[in-house]
């Protein structure tokens, strides 16, 4: 299992690192309780200690009773959204990182056990989760 580094607020204080299924599942659980219909709360997770730009990236969100995932890494360079049933056009939704945010197509929301089984998975291979149903984000008009 790999160890993951989760950012999740502006503050550098409150940035963790999992290192077995048990706290990853406490760290969504936390996840999911900072999130309401009008702050979904988002965190970015990497591998713990690797310093590289290339590196696979996983951006975790919750949305009350469900979320969103995007990835990038070296097994997708141009990066993925998570596909839902939710129409393409329409209004983005952004997710919140501390006090910054980051925009996902209005169709990016999955349910949320297909995102808590993504983290896992992506804590055993570092590599973007193949049950999740994804969408290309360049060219997608949401680079």
């Amino acid at each position: 299992m790999i160890a993951l580094y989760w950012v999740y607020s502006n503050n550098p204080d409150d940035h963790t690192v999992t290192r077995t299924h048990d706290e990853i599942d406490t760290m969504l659980d936390k996840l999911a309780g900072m999130s309401r219909e009008d702050w979904p709360a988002s965190a970015e997770v990497t591998e713990y200690g690797v310093n590289d730009l290339r590196a696979a990236e996983l951006l975790v969100g919750f949305h009350v009773d469900r979320g969103a995932l995007a990835y990038s890494g070296p097994d997708n360079k141009d990066g993925s959204f998570s596909q839902g049933d939710g129409p393409a056009d329409g209004d983005s939704i952004n997710y919140m990182l501390g006090e910054s945010d980051d925009e996902f197509p209005p169709n990016a929301e999955i349910p949320l056990d297909v995102v808590r089984r993504a983290v896992h998975e992506f804590a055993e291979t570092g590599r973007r989760p193949e049950d999740v149903p994804w969408q290309t984000i360049r060219g997608s008009g949401w680079e």
